[in-house]
């Protein structure tokens, strides 16, 4: 697996309340949101996670996970 951080807009999030991304990629096929944020929860709150799917709904083993700060 390989983790790394995923910046979008950086430059207009408030200093105050900014939240962290994480691209995540080559995870098992298997693995749905939960697992992520159940892998990624004991580092902090996780306010989201998004799998990149194909069109028959397969994951394509990337990802992002939003951590709340």
């Amino acid at each position: 697996m390989r983790i790394m951080k995923f910046d979008v807009n950086m430059k207009d999030q408030v200093k105050s309340n900014v939240k962290q991304n994480l691209f995540v990629k080559s995870f098992p096929k298997t693995w749905d949101e939960n697992d992520l944020k159940t892998l990624f929860s004991k580092y902090g709150p996780v306010e989201s996670v998004f799998i990149q799917r194909k069109a028959n709904s397969e994951s394509k083993c990337n990802g992002v996970v939003l951590f709340r700060n």
